[in-house]
């Protein structure tokens, strides 16, 4: 396992084509690798796990910035995200992830501009654990689940 300050999870089309990058940051310091908000684990072992190889941690924050060419407006669109209310037209979209207690397979989608309802141009998964590894409970109890949209 790695901790991670930031990690920069690409956006694909559906041909593959790269069309942006989000940018996550943990709005807390790992202070130790037990409790670090954002780890990325060994690529066998995400595979092996069925998980992600960049996970976040549950009851943490998490800034994001969406990172694209200029002319794009591109824009997160997730259960857990909260569009940061200070992004002005023609900036990039930019926001909050709040995991609070939930676990499982976080479905991030990428939209265009404003449209919230529309179909998605692109996904990303994201895994987010519990605070302790070794447990498969999240803090309410309940057990792993995923999250879509």
């Amino acid at each position: 396992m790695i901790v991670k300050q930031s990690a920069e999870i690409p956006f694909r089309s559906s041909a593959g084509v790269l069309l942006a990058h989000v940018v996550i940051t943990p709005v807390r310091d790992a202070m130790s690798l037990a409790t670090a908000p954002l780890i990325e684990i060994d690529s066998a072992d995400a595979q092996e796990h069925g998980e992600t190889e960049i996970q976040l941690k549950e009851s943490e924050g998490y800034e994001y910035e969406v990172k694209a060419s200029a002319r794009e407006d591109f824009r997160v669109r997730c259960s857990l995200a909260q569009r940061r209310r200070t992004v002005k037209s023609g900036e990039p979209d930019a926001g909050r992830l709040d995991t609070s207690c939930w676990c499982g397979t976080l479905l991030l989608e990428l939209v265009e501009g404003t449209a919230v309802h529309g179909p998605p141009i692109a996904t990303a998964l994201l895994e987010n654990s519990t605070i302790a590894p070794s447990i498969e409970a999240c803090c309410d109890g309940s057990h792993r689940n995923s999250l879509t949209s």
